[in-house]
């Protein structure tokens, strides 16, 4: 059977030792100058009691100190007051993950998280409080942390806020050392669900950025290295647990010494990596740097832009994009033409270009780039004058301050004598209203996808038919209007598929 222990009283602290199975609840003030150590199984509460006294337990004195905890335990309301926590000799360093009931309590020194987590239970905003000169250091060293990535064991603790769905104004005060401020804040203005924890940290760098933060694959500004346009900094900001994520501004707060000096400190934006594209091509509109303030805020609204590290780059040299797809692919008497981007910057046109011999190129077309985006757009294209037999077309990415990167070739196998199959519209131009279809050489009671689109990629018209007769005609009519402009016309069935432009003036 389980026996507790009611200890209220002011004291040294608390050293339990082969307590097998016991449970220790404390309720009132504590006051520790040395380690707190729990080297057996009992649980120590350090809680709200029967009695409705709030228990504290304050770290204070001049020396350093130590907290081991075992699983089960807590502290309800925990206080840092360590007047000389300056010194790393003097502050108060986890040996353990640690949890918080209630609230954390930063009075003076420093909390180091030694690369263990600490959780707190309290889902308001007001959970941490804060003074001038105090905070939490999240980072044991940058040599520490695994090159390929990290863990809380490896190089970096984290800060586990059971935020719920609650609001509000969330701030944890990181910390390089002491007056080196690297806090992140959380505003949180639309709340997510009640299973939602947000697991925040922070950790600096080499001038090359590396190691580089968990899941990150690569740090690169088209082909070159691009870490001398981004902050020597991780931030971490985990949300997985989330179901409905909660929406707000992330206020990201940096050091101008971990600044290389090629970076712009007033062009200064967040950029975080998307692990499902593997590159740094979800560009988020955030502000650019409040040098007086030495931060960085966005909002972020779409559970889309939910990925778990960030970086502060230079947004007149971001980490741009990578192409995630271009296609080329022969189509009755033309080449179709696709890519996909999933967001740009600084982008400002695209040249498709072709070869038959793999040294000389020619443009085949120009379609203007979306300059900034944080979707995934596509992309379409034709090419009416296909070269005969094989030849090879590439992507040009052009941005505005002229520089360019290449897509890799792709072949494309054409024959002028297969123009008896494919699709054909009149009137062409037309007034956007309504125009004929002919489908030619699709088998017969077979359904058809017709799509129009905008050279964008974007769908105005989208519907099955069936094809009739060898030769069958449909006639399309659109609910609203389409507006003058460029569109291209798709028909696809299971194994086809042929596209035209058509104008609409």
């Amino acid at each position: 059977m389980r026996r507790s222990l009611h200890i209220a009283f002011l004291g040294l602290g608390l050293f339990i030792q082969n307590a097998q199975s016991q449970t220790v609840v404390i309720e009132g003030t504590i006051h520790v100058d040395k380690d707190w150590t729990e080297s057996s199984s009992a649980v120590v509460r350090a809680e709200d009691g029967s009695t409705g006294v709030a228990s504290r337990v304050i770290f204070e004195s001049t020396s350093a100190s130590n907290v081991t905890m075992n699983s089960g335990s807590y502290f309800y309301n925990l206080e840092v007051n360590k007047t000389a926590g300056s010194s790393p000799n003097n502050y108060l360093t986890h040996l353990s993950d640690i949890t918080v009931n209630n609230n954390l309590v930063l009075t003076a020194g420093i909390l180091n998280l030694n690369s263990k987590s600490m959780v707190l239970e309290n889902s308001a905003a007001s959970a941490i409080t804060f003074a001038a000169g105090t905070g939490i250091l999240a980072e044991t060293g940058p040599a520490t942390v695994a090159p390929g990535g990290g863990t809380p064991s490896s190089g970096y603790g984290y800060v586990k806020w059971k935020t719920k769905s609650a609001t509000g104004n969330y701030i944890v005060p990181f910390i390089k050392s002491a007056g080196n401020d690297v806090r992140l804040r959380y505003q949180i203005t639309n709340a997510g669900d009640a299973s939602g924890q947000i697991n925040f940290s922070t950790y600096g760098t080499p001038s090359n950025n590396r190691p580089w933060a968990a899941g990150v694959t690569q740090l690169n500004a088209g082909a070159t290295d691009g870490s001398s346009s981004v902050a020597n900094r991780y931030y971490i900001i985990e949300q997985g647990t989330y179901g409905t994520k909660p929406k707000g501004y992330l206020t990201f707060k940096y050091l101008t010494a971990e600044l290389d000096p090629t970076i712009n400190e007033s062009r200064l934006a967040a950029q975080r990596f998307n692990t499902a594209s593997h590159a740094w091509g979800d560009w988020l509109y955030s502000h650019t740097a409040d040098v007086s303030q030495k931060t960085v805020t966005i909002f972020v609204s779409n559970p889309l832009d939910y990925y778990d590290s960030w970086v502060l780059a230079d947004n007149g040299n971001p980490l741009p994009i990578e192409l995630i797809e271009f296609e080329a692919r022969a189509n009755g008497d033309h080449v179709d033409l696709s890519w996909i981007t999933a967001s740009e910057i600084n982008s400002d046109y695209f040249l498709v270009e072709k070869t038959q011999d793999g040294e000389n190129f020619s443009e085949v077309t120009k379609v203007d780039a979306a300059n900034f985006s944080n979707n995934t757009l596509n992309y379409s294209a034709i090419d009416p004058n296909p070269f005969e037999g094989l030849s090879y077309y590439r992507l040009k990415e052009v941005d505005n301050d002229g520089q360019f990167e290449y897509s890799e070739l792709r072949p494309v196998q054409f024959s002028k004598g297969a123009v008896d199959q494919g699709i054909e519209i009149f009137p062409n131009p037309n007034q956007g209203d309504m125009f004929n279809l002919e489908l030619k050489g699709f088998e017969k009671e077979k359904p058809v996808l017709v799509v129009v689109q905008d050279i964008a990629g974007r769908t105005f018209y989208s519907k099955i038919t069936y094809v009739e007769s060898e030769h069958s005609i449909k006639l399309i009519s659109s609910d609203d209007n389409l507006a003058k402009g460029v569109y291209l016309v798709v028909a696809s069935t299971d194994n086809r598929v042929y596209s035209k432009k058509m104008i609409v003036d």
